[in-house]
């Protein structure tokens, strides 16, 4: 089922995934409406919650977007019949493409493969964008157990 020719589309800033939903944005705090639900960020709270410093609550909030938008795709993707496993693939593969496409892109995929326990640990993700963003930095040579 899975066709090479199809292309899958994050729009977003070089080294972010944005909904292609609604999204508010003030000051520290961001909103997001898409077809795979809300998400709220205030990376302040979760700085003060966690202990993290801003610069490592900013990466976990951008996770947790990047979620929103791998969830999007790999809902879309088993609409129409890839299995789970093969859906995970094919969002990985087109992490991995740009990665490989953009150096800004490939080393924020690095940094999210960096807070992937935390942010699982703090139920901030999922275990199927776990699985892609490992996947997706396996493909571009940089291992994740």
């Amino acid at each position: 089922m899975a066709d090479s020719h199809k292309n899958y589309t994050f729009q977003g800033d070089v080294g972010s995934v944005e909904s292609h939903g609604h999204v508010v944005s003030s000051g520290n705090h961001n909103t997001i409406n898409s077809a795979a639900g809300e998400v709220k960020g205030d990376y302040k709270s979760l700085h003060n919650a966690q202990n993290y410093t801003s610069e490592q609550a900013q990466i976990l909030t951008e996770l947790k977007k990047a979620e929103t938008q791998i969830q999007k795709l790999l809902t879309q993707l088993q609409a129409q019949g890839h299995s789970p496993e093969l859906a995970q693939r094919e969002a990985a593969n087109y992490l991995a493409t740009k990665a490989k496409q953009t150096p800004e892109f490939k080393d924020r995929l690095k940094t999210w493969g960096h807070y992937l326990g935390d942010a699982a640990a703090n139920n901030l993700i999922g275990t199927g964008t776990i699985e892609v963003i490992k996947l997706g930095l396996n493909l571009i040579g940089f291992p994740m157990p």
